[in-house]
């Protein structure tokens, strides 16, 4: 039997129209709901990586065929619990994800079910009363000092590994950053760069600091003739964290919390120390709420201040003043991961 499209909704019963439109959407599980409105979707690669993900957590938790109309909010529930015990898809799903992680994916998970209440499948999205945005963890939040990064860099395997640690820790760019950019923007006899991104905005203007020339004067001394990317070992979407563990073992220190997020965190946090944040975030391609919240983790206020006593070494009391790069940088938040 055919059904045919539906004529002056408004007179019909939201019951009936409810009841007909999933006539037209038989069988429709989450699975599927998610497989459409992944395969529809106009998002970056990295977007659609991200929606994927939590698209086989749902399937993992709840198997291939449990129908959208099913869930309600003690599903949700049983899911935010088992993603924070066991929904870590990584570690084989034998461990559970930080809180941070947890609501992003149900944030990812909510446009699912948006999806199926416009279609008029659901009537209400059973996420709905699940926390979902994102807040900062001050308990991971490690200021990386100089020095172990320098050590890094001697245990490192070659050219491209130094380079990305030294953009991580000294210009502050994300992860996927640090395999992106090209030599065409780089200018050391300026020292600026044009830094390249797949977040917004795609391209930013930032200073290249002292601490980083050095590095790109020796990345460019061995880059091979004709080099297009500063970096050619990895891909923007390349797993490197299992090779950074060994490389950070070798230098005889403890794998410190979230390690790439983590130097771009205390670059951040240096600057700010020195910079009007409009600046530093202009330079970082981050917007200011993020850099007051960077501020506002740091409620111990162990680093700030020390912060403010490395720059004031490294760069003078004046702003715009540089100095070589400090020997040896203290510990300023007070921790230490050398074995």
């Amino acid at each position: 039997m055919s059904i045919t499209p539906l004529q002056n909704c408004s007179e019909v019963g939201a019951s009936t129209v409810l009841w007909l439109e999933r006539a037209r959407w038989p069988g429709r599980t989450c699975s599927q709901i998610a497989t459409n409105f992944i395969g529809n979707h106009p998002g970056a690669d990295g977007t659609i990586e991200h929606l994927g993900i939590t698209a086989r957590s749902l399937r993992k938790k709840f198997g291939d065929d449990k129908c959208i109309d099913t869930f309600n909010a003690g599903d949700a529930e049983d899911n935010r619990k088992w993603l924070q015990t066991k929904g870590n898809e990584r570690k084989k799903y034998k461990a559970g994800l930080a809180m941070g992680n947890v609501r992003r994916r149900i944030g990812r998970a909510k446009p699912f079910f948006n999806a199926a209440i416009k279609h008029k499948i659901i009537v209400e999205n059973p996420f709905a009363d699940e926390a979902s945005a994102s807040t900062g963890n001050p308990e991971r939040l490690v200021l990386v000092p100089a020095d172990w990064i320098e050590a890094c860099n001697r245990k490192a395997p070659c050219e491209d590994w130094r380079i990305i640690l030294a953009f991580a820790r000294y210009a502050g760019m994300r992860s996927h950053e640090t395999r992106i950019q090209k030599w065409e923007d780089i200018d050391l006899p300026n020292n600026v760069m044009l830094v390249r991104s797949h977040k917004s905005p795609p391209v930013r203007r930032c200073p290249i600091f002292p601490e980083l020339r050095s590095h790109l004067l020796r990345a460019k001394e061995y880059a091979p003739s004709g080099a297009v990317y500063v970096q050619t070992r990895y891909g923007h979407a390349d797993n490197i964290l299992t090779t950074l563990d060994k490389i950070i073992s070798r230098a005889g220190l403890v794998l410190w919390e979230k390690p790439m997020q983590n130097l771009r965190a205390t670059r951040e946090t240096e600057l700010l120390a020195h910079y009007p944040a409009k600046d530093v975030t202009s330079w970082l391609g981050n917007s200011p709420t993020v850099a007051e919240q960077e501020l506002r983790d740091d409620d111990a206020g162990e680093f700030r201040p020390g912060c403010r006593r490395w720059s004031q070494d490294c760069w003078g009391h004046d702003r715009g003043t540089f100095k070589s790069t400090p020997k040896s940088t203290p510990d300023i938040a007070g921790r230490s991961a050398i074995k």
